[in-house]
């Protein structure tokens, strides 16, 4: 069952965290709603351990471990996330993406990991074990209450190897040549620098919050030789914003020149 936990620590600001599960056989989409709160303890910088009101985000060094826990009335979450692969640090291996406001944010992942866990909702335990990636990024909060728009994707290819690429584009959806980047890991766990790609959205589109909302992209790294077709598993699979604008965030598969799965994100503000 593929599912997408997003997680964003606001450090001045009350903690948010949303999270929804996807079922590809039906095409449902359970979504828990945001989670917002003051943090009970703001986090360090040797030590995570961050805990709101249904919340807790732990880091444990000694077995490089993530967990998070929330909850609320009629719905659970428990996931461990141990990667298996090193840590990459993009924007060539500085760690820092350069955003068209001015500023910059730090960003590294793990491009696969073992995930554990269970969803608790409507009464049901359901247990999932699988492959995530987890992203770490984080930048001053008046960026992130104000960000420009960008589309994102993080591929896992069946081959073991796996793709990041992003871009911010201008109000009027222009990509910004400038401000594009990405990374392409190998199955060693190597990131290789990718300066350049296209991003072409389909004609497929979700009609909802105003905007619309791609469904369909071909992607083509011509310093990978990669050309990617991928095509959204679900249609609404939006975040719909409580403290930050809403946003198009879910899994799609990939077809072409290698085949797996892909999270896109989208802003479309």
């Amino acid at each position: 069952m593929p599912f997408l936990v997003l997680l964003l620590l606001l450090l001045s600001a009350p903690a948010w965290a949303t999270s929804y599960y996807v079922d590809p056989a039906t095409g449902s989409n359970t979504n828990a709603g945001d989670l917002a709160h003051p943090w009970l303890n703001p986090p360090g910088t040797r030590s995570l351990d961050v805990r709101a009101p249904g919340q807790r985000l732990r880091y444990q060094p000694r077995t490089n471990t993530w967990t998070f826990v929330a909850s609320k009335p009629g719905y659970g979450l428990a996931l461990t996330v141990r990667p298996s692969k090193p840590y990459v640090l993009h924007g060539g291996g500085t760690g820092v993406v350069r955003e068209p406001t001015g500023g910059v944010s730090y960003y590294y992942s793990a491009t696969r990991a073992r995930a554990t866990g269970f969803i608790t909702s409507a009464g049901s335990r359901i247990p999932f074990t699988g492959e995530a990636w987890f992203d770490h990024q984080w930048e001053p909060v008046a960026s992130i209450t104000n960000p420009p728009n960008w589309d994102w994707f993080s591929c896992r290819f069946d081959d073991r190897t796996e793709l990041m690429l992003y871009r911010f584009r201008t109000r009027d959806g222009t990509p910004l040549a400038r401000f594009q980047s990405g990374t392409l890991v190998g199955r060693a766990g190597a990131g290789k620098l990718v300066r350049t790609f296209d991003a072409i959205p389909g004609t497929r589109t979700l009609d909802a919050a105003g905007r619309q909302w791609p469904l369909d992209w071909e992607l083509r790294v011509p310093s990978a030789s990669l050309s990617l077709s991928l095509r959204a598993i679900v249609a609404d699979q939006l975040v719909r914003g409580q403290l930050l604008p809403t946003f198009w965030e879910g899994a799609a598969t990939v077809a072409g020149t290698k085949r797996g799965v892909c999270f896109v994100e989208e802003t479309n503000s």
